[in-house]
């Protein structure tokens, strides 16, 4: 239980953060807020022991350099960021959009069905 409460936490931190991407607005935080988050607030370790390279300009690419050379590498993929929500909407979603609200069973918000549990594991 202990688990689901700390996985239902950072889904709902990074749910909370919205990293909004469409066509046609510019990743909003999807760099500079997500890199953040998971650096200062959850993954401390990951971003010393990993290099990291920004991939035109809001994609993230970390390298962990294992200590055998001649194996073959694996690639570990996920996202962040999120469609905008319509503003007309707003009112339709149970809770806030953006909240990343747990309400004992669920998370709510965009993106939770999405792969950010994903993300999680992967860091």
């Amino acid at each position: 239980m202990v688990w689901v409460m700390l996985v239902s936490i950072l889904v709902g931190s990074l749910l909370a953060h919205s990293m909004i991407t469409s066509r046609t607005l510019s990743p909003l935080c999807a760099s500079s807020l997500g890199l953040n988050f998971t650096k200062l607030m959850v993954f401390p370790l990951s971003h010393q022991t990993l290099k990291l390279t920004k991939v035109n300009t809001y994609g993230l690419s970390f390298e962990w350099t294992g200590s055998n050379t001649s194996l073959k590498p694996i690639l570990l993929a996920a996202h962040q960021d999120v469609v905008p929500v319509e503003p007309i909407t707003v009112d339709k979603w149970k809770y806030p959009p953006y909240s990343g609200y747990y309400d004992g069973e669920r998370i709510w918000g965009r993106g939770s069905l999405d792969d950010k549990s994903g993300l999680i594991g992967i860091l």
